[in-house]
């Protein structure tokens, strides 16, 4: 009986896990147009920043959902290789979005990500 409790424990956060980033690709959309195209392509071209294709499969969702919400903190830190990486060719350091500071809109961002990732 133990063992079935184990196992449906598992099943149950292991199907909770896929679901943390099930944003609304339309709004993440809707946020990208007002927000982040000016400076973010979706392909792999460079414009102020880089461009978005791959970024879903280069990143997890948590980093992802990290550096969208404290975009700046992750910077000033300078611990993460990534974000070390990532400055080291930066024109400008990417700006704080108010829109970001929300996990909804976060999720939203990372749905439209990855339905547009490759293009």
């Amino acid at each position: 009986m133990r063992i079935k409790a184990v196992v449906m424990t598992m099943v149950v956060v292991a199907l909770g896990a896929g679901s943390a980033y099930a944003g609304d690709a339309a709004k993440g959309q809707a946020i990208f147009e007002k927000k982040c195209k000016t400076c973010h392509n979706l392909d792999d071209s460079v414009k102020v920043g880089p461009g978005m294709k791959g970024v879903t499969t280069r990143r997890a969702d948590e980093w992802l959902d990290k550096w969208l919400g404290d975009t700046k903190g992750m910077i000033a830190a300078g611990t993460d290789p990534t974000v070390v990486e990532i400055m080291k060719g930066a024109k400008v350091k990417m700006p704080t979005v108010k829109e970001m500071t929300d996990a909804a809109n976060r999720a939203d961002m990372i749905a439209f990500l990855k339905k547009n990732d490759g293009k």
